[in-house]
């Protein structure tokens, strides 16, 4: 009998409802994103943004307690280090790169995004090929996707480096830097939020366009991971039924 123990143990779980098996507690989970419209960002002081609602459904779905308000918008190099350092935090939305596949553990997508530069019009700037951007001072955010896909052309020392989109794109309108390197979808809604005629600018070269996704430190429980990448799945399927 005591040899049936484990197996007995082990088919009981198959019919327990979802959440009592988990070795882990969604509870428990620290939850980072960054100003980054329309994908997330403050509204009326709360957190809003298309992939923030997928966050929001994932948590609901899966019964945990946590709400809109538990969610940390902080400048984007500060969630990028927690969530490599606690293995109980998640970070959202993060671009999937070649990079960063190694780093983190991942549920995906929560959006699509196209990173590349953008300049002011009038500058009448044009850009050939990746050699081409070494003329030029281009902004980037601290640790984001436009600053990584950056590093592989330029050096770090070769760029303004900032702590938000805002910043950069001040920048690019008083001329202290000529390009900047970011979400192109995202850098038309800053410069509306901003005042600023998102026709005024251009893109002048696209660097890469990834996948945005749900990170996870590299020993979150699998279960985790599993149980978010399930729940984000049925999500996508039922946005993309007729």
């Amino acid at each position: 009998m005591k040899a049936l123990f484990p197996i007995l143990l082990a088919a009981m779980a198959l019919f327990l409802p979802p959440g009592t098996t988990h070795a882990y507690d969604i509870n428990d989970l620290s939850i980072y994103t960054e100003e980054y419209p329309p994908y997330n960002y403050r509204e009326d002081k709360k957190v809003a943004g298309t992939s923030t609602e997928i966050v929001l459904e994932i948590l609901q779905r899966l019964g945990s307690k946590l709400q809109r308000e538990n969610i940390q918008l902080v400048p984007w190099a500060r969630a990028y280090e927690a969530v490599q350092y606690d293995t109980n935090a998640i970070i959202y939305s993060m671009a999937h790169t070649e990079h960063r596949a190694d780093l983190f553990k991942w549920a995906c997508p929560v959006g699509r995004v196209r990173i590349g530069l953008i300049a002011p019009k009038a500058k009448h700037i044009v850009i050939r090929c990746p050699e081409d951007l070494r003329r030029y001072r281009i902004g980037v955010v601290r640790e984001d996707i436009g600053h990584q896909l950056m590093r592989k052309i330029i050096s770090d020392r070769d760029m303004d480096i900032a702590n938000s989109s805002e910043q950069n794109m001040r920048k690019l309108l008083t001329g202290r830097i000529d390009l900047f390197s970011y979400d192109l979808n995202v850098a038309r809604d800053v410069l509306r939020r901003l005042g600023l005629d998102p026709d005024q600018f251009e893109t002048v070269y696209v660097l890469e366009e990834q996948d945005l996704c749900i990170g996870f430190h590299m020993d979150a429980d699998d279960e985790l991971v599993r149980a978010f990448q399930r729940t984000l799945d049925e999500i996508n399927r039922e946005k993309n039924t007729p």
